[in-house]
């Protein structure tokens, strides 16, 4: 039998005074953390402030699950590349601190579910633990064997251990449907996009001089990306824009089962604004792509478009379209050549080392040394460079969660697999266009060597699995 009560986390539970308290605290100390940081406040002075932030937000992560869960997902999509608008003693980021504290209770709380005599654990979650684990547990100590350096090798390897996020969806998801975090990553998507645009603004404006916000948002904080306003016109965009592409794919998919809701409309507006800004290429290309995923097989009459006769027909023109878009986004002319020219040669470069290797690769932290347009361990083409690192055995077992969840995704549309609590069959559209976008998009960019990426990947879970509990042997 499931036992009710103190086995379940309680974020079921309506909000309370102390629960928004604990919310406001937190807030509060990660906006002192974030000004600490911005402004070069002494070291000891920053550690107090996140000794009270570690303490608070562990608090409100066991008395409300579900509101530390948002935190965390708000500052992925927020918080660009590294999350270090705070580091803590170690190199250890702010992204880390709030991820692992909710990691540490999720499990708790899993724990305390198994001991009861049931597990609900889901139909992705040890698939995504053991990505997370093995591929540090291998490919760390490999590439230090290789003479790799040990600081560079556990650099290039901690962004998979995000794939554990699948921990804490199965945790949040106990006791009900995971509604409102499709909800909030759509809301959290456009904050993102509406930071962008903020940016913007304060660049056109003349408010603030384009060196400032350099500093503060790609150095200081290590967003990723870049932020210019030259002669040819202000540019600006975060790593963490790849989900301006997942919260088109909501947005739209949201818009067509109702159209008359303003605020979607002003949220798919502010986020096209942020991708027209940012004049990546990247970004529109995956924007178009989960677009058009979702409006061909989103429509009411998918199942006609599914149809035998038109299936063929439907997939060659999609076909057409993205390989198009391909062909503008990789070898684009202008400004664009230079940038296609080296990743065609890093591209060469990293397959002529892999087939060195071609098995195991060389390991986390590796560099080429005949490379000569950088001297870093992260190379722009993804696939390459886990090829490089992890060989072939590992680029699939990297490969593995996203082709799967890709795949579950079409099999949930076409009626063959049942998907999360509360999604119906067309809504599967979203993951599928989430999960095709960004695996396109980061063949050519770093997105999935990182939490930003690979979290995009792993929260598309909430669509897709329905955290059926399974009761364990007595």
């Amino acid at each position: 039998m499931i036992r009710r009560g103190a086995l379940y986390p309680t974020f079921e539970q309506p909000l309370t005074i102390a629960r928004m308290g604990l919310l406001a605290l937190v807030a509060v100390e990660i906006a002192v953390a974030v000004g600490l940081h911005a402004n070069g406040a002494p070291s000891n002075v920053q550690l107090i402030n996140q000794v009270a932030l570690a303490v608070t937000f562990t608090a409100l992560a066991v008395a409300d699950l579900r509101l530390a869960v948002a935190i965390c997902v708000l500052e992925l999509i927020v918080g660009g590349a590294s999350g270090r608008w705070t580091v803590l003693p170690a190199g250890v980021s702010g992204r880390m601190l709030l991820d692992v504290i909710v990691g540490l209770v999720s499990v708790l709380v899993l724990a305390r579910q198994a001991r009861d005599g049931v597990l609900a654990l889901g139909r992705y979650t040890v698939h995504a633990l053991a990505i997370a684990i093995l591929i540090p547990a291998i490919w760390i100590p490999l590439g230090v064997f290789n003479g790799n350096g040990l600081a560079n090798a556990v650099a290039d390897g901690d962004g998979f251990l995000f794939f554990g996020f699948a921990v804490i969806l199965a945790a949040v998801a106990l006791r009900g449907e995971l509604g409102w975090l499709r909800r909030w990553i759509l809301i959290s998507s456009v904050i993102g996009a509406a930071l962008t645009v903020l940016v913007v603004a304060l660049l056109a404006s003349g408010a603030v001089a384009h060196r400032e916000l350099q500093v503060v948002f790609t150095w200081t904080f290590d967003m990723g990306g870049r932020i210019d306003a030259g002669v040819a016109g202000i540019r600006v965009y975060f790593a963490s824009g790849l989900f301006l592409q997942v919260g088109v794919a909501i947005a739209i998919w949201e818009l067509m089962r109702n159209r008359h809701r303003a605020w979607l409309w002003a949220a798919l507006a502010i986020l096209l604004i942020a991708l027209f800004v940012s004049f990546t290429r990247g970004f529109w290309l995956g924007a178009v792509i989960a677009a058009s995923v979702v409006l061909i097989f989103g429509r009411e009459n998918a199942s006609s478009v599914l149809a035998d006769r038109n299936r063929r027909l439907v997939t060659v023109a999609l076909g057409i379209g993205i390989a198009a878009f391909l062909v503008v986004a990789l070898f684009g002319i202008g400004g664009g050549m230079g940038s296609n020219l080296v990743k065609i040669y890093q591209a060469a470069v990293l397959l002529w080392h892999t087939i060195q290797r071609p098995l195991t690769g060389w390991g986390l932290g590796a560099v080429v040394p005949d490379y000569v347009f950088g001297t870093g361990f992260t190379y722009e083409i993804t696939y390459f460079d886990r090829a490089f690192k992890l060989g072939f055995l590992g680029l699939a077992l990297f490969l593995s969660l996203p082709i799967r969840l890709l795949i579950d995704s079409w099999r949930v549309l076409n009626g063959r697999l049942a998907g999360a609590l509360g999604v119906s069959t067309r809504e599967a559209v979203v993951p599928l266009a989430i999960l095709a976008s960004v695996l396109v998009v980061s063949a050519t960019n770093p997105y999935m060597v990182g939490s930003v990426g690979i979290g995009a990947v792993v929260l598309t879970i909430a669509w897709l699995d329905p955290f059926r509990p399974k009761e364990t042997p007595t």
